[in-house]
């Protein structure tokens, strides 16, 4: 604090000089006293990762959901064209108004084909003042379509066939069929977004296979967001400055800085000597930001620890893939499956990974999703069991042999497996309390949280052997991770979050289904045999729903984890 306060100190006293040296003028040529200048705002946030761009998109580098926090950047530097907000309702961002049947805006054409009609609000501008236009929205569609770009995550942006400009102002996306979710493509995660064509249409005319590898997606990015890069000092920090065009309003920060600490402790150590002013997930865990919030309390300092339950569950992606799953008899038998859930105390594991904030998951289906209480009678049942567990093994083959692990008696298998962590303390000592669960009805488990190499390898993400604690980030899960075109492979670079390799043509048929329907009522019945068929044969084990820290130093106000991340509205961010 005494650091911070030197610097206001001398800030201050910088602005009383140029006060007293720049006398203005007045209409009628009298020199007037200067206006008080504006205080320079300076921020430092610190988060665990580094991304390799600030578009994966077009540079096809490695996507680690919220690993280290990498997510947080790129709504630094861009905006999207609608967002959700921190209640889940869309918001315009980028746009006059979200399309509308009733506008004509979303139409529904008669050979099943689909039009979402985007218009930009005027004052949508590039960091290097150029106006961002329907021309730049094209660009980017053609640059992925003739370079074969996957976004690799999720939503149907396969979906989408054409997009065409209007006026410079008003353009045309064209589905090849109904998708009740066409608007995601347009939020931040999403496929729909501008490319700037007057920075990089030459190149793309000239050596197109040269796009995705410019210097313009790292250190010389131009973006339209509410921060513009100044400065990226690799494996360090990043320097940005405000947009002082910003369409959404200027931001109270002058000044932003991001720094990369990967250990737990240093960035503890930071933020307790007030050298960062932010520390965002998941950079730490929230047993320790608890800790850190009682020491604060205790001293009486006025920093801050939130919490945020989020709609985001973590669970154990199964591994179904027979080529890769080991035991093989084991992953992919459905009783096996089922009897292991069944070994799961997941209101323990509630208790102790959220302090008791959050509720355990019985499904993808959030406690306020507004689906749920059509399906919640409909969603198969696994509680803590582990009589029950014992059966089911049995029953799939599974006997104790004579060291107590299971044997599989047609096969002769021991059921040793390893479980993948993702990175964080947090998951692993999550992982050490499934290791006991399962430990109790013969299972051996082998923990192996993900290094920061394997973390980044997707091939490796998608060829592990057994199950992978982690949380499914991104779109709506039934759109985006359980869908046989979502299976990564070699022939699709390993993009695709499929990563459990989940194939069920009933699945796929209700996916498509759901993406086309409108109706409520045929919606919810949908909802229900997507449960059936996943939930019910245990295709993946939901455990509990998140509760992420963000801590901030006194003053600090607007931090708020949403929409899977917290610089949504870094716009309105303010420290005083």
């Amino acid at each position: 604090m005494r650091q911070e306060q030197r610097m206001l100190s001398l800030a201050m006293i910088g602005l009383i000089v140029v006060a007293a040296c720049a006398p203005s003028e007045s209409a009628g040529g009298g020199a007037q006293p200067a206006a008080p200048a504006e205080v320079q705002k300076t921020l430092t946030i610190a988060i665990q990762g580094q991304p390799s761009s600030f578009d994966t998109q077009m540079t096809q580098t490695p996507v680690s959901g919220r690993i280290g926090g990498i997510n947080q950047i790129p709504q630094i530097v861009d905006d999207s064209l609608v967002s959700l907000d921190e209640f889940g309702v869309l918001q315009t961002r980028m746009v006059t108004e979200i399309p509308t049947q009733a506008k004509r805006t979303w139409v529904l054409n008669p050979d099943g084909t689909m039009d979402l009609t985007w218009t930009l609000r005027p004052d949508v501008y590039w960091h290097d003042g150029a106006p961002v236009t329907s021309e730049d929205f094209v660009f980017r569609f053609t640059v992925k379509r003739e370079l074969q770009l996957s976004s690799g995550g999720g939503g149907r942006e396969d979906l989408v066939q054409s997009v065409t400009a209007r006026d410079p102002r008003t353009f045309v996306v064209h589905w090849s069929s109904v998708y009740i979710g066409g608007y995601r493509e347009g939020i931040p995660t999403g496929g729909i977004s501008p490319l700037p064509k007057h920075i990089l249409g030459d190149l793309f005319a000239q050596d197109r296979e040269a796009l995705p590898i410019s210097r313009y997606f790292t250190t010389e990015y131009v973006g339209t967001g509410p921060f513009q890069l100044v400065h990226w000092e690799q494996g360090s920090s990043m320097e940005f400055r405000r947009n002082e065009r910003f369409h959404l309003g200027v931001p109270p920060i002058h000044r932003l800085f991001v720094r990369f600490v990967p250990d737990t402790s240093t960035m503890v150590a930071n933020i307790l000597a007030g050298v960062v002013d932010v520390l965002l997930p998941e950079g730490v865990d929230l047993d320790t930001a608890i800790e850190v919030r009682e020491r604060w309390q205790r001293e009486g300092t006025g920093h801050q620890v939130n919490a945020f339950v989020l709609q985001a569950h973590v669970q154990l992606e199964i591994m179904l893939n027979p080529q890769y799953a080991r035991p093989v008899n084991g992953w992919t038998s459905i009783p096996a499956r089922q009897g292991l859930y069944h070994a799961i105390d997941r209101i323990e594991i509630a208790q102790v990974m959220t302090a008791g904030l959050s509720p355990p998951a019985d499904s993808m289906y959030a406690p306020d999703d507004p689906f749920l209480p059509m399906v919640k009678d409909y969603i198969p049942q696994y509680p803590y069991d582990p009589a029950r567990a014992r059966q089911l093994l049995a029953q799939a083959g599974w006997v104790p042999g004579s060291d107590g692990v299971l044997v599989h008696q047609p096969s002769g298998e021991r059921f040793d497996t390893i479980l993948s962590l993702a990175a964080g303390s947090q998951y692993l000592k999550l992982g050490s309390m499934i290791q006991d669960h399962w430990k109790a009805v013969g299972v051996n488990t082998t923990l192996a949280p993900l290094t920061p190499v394997n973390a980044a390898d997707a091939s490796y993400l998608a060829t592990r052997s057994g199950p992978h604690a982690h949380n499914p980030s991104g779109n709506v899960m039934y759109e985006s991770r359980l869908h046989s075109r979502r299976i990564p492979s070699e022939a699709t670079r390993w993009t695709g979050n499929n990563r459990g390799h989940f194939n069920n043509p009933v699945v796929d048929d209700v996916i498509d289904r759901l993406a086309g329907t409108i109706d409520p009522a045929q919606q919810a019945a949908l909802h229900r045999q997507f449960l059936q068929e996943t939930m019910g044969k245990a295709t993946a084990m939901p455990l509990f729903w998140e509760t992420l820290p963000i801590l901030m130093l006194k003053g600090v106000t607007g931090p708020k984890f949403f929409g899977g991340v917290a610089t949504t509205d870094i716009h309105k961010w303010d420290k005083n």
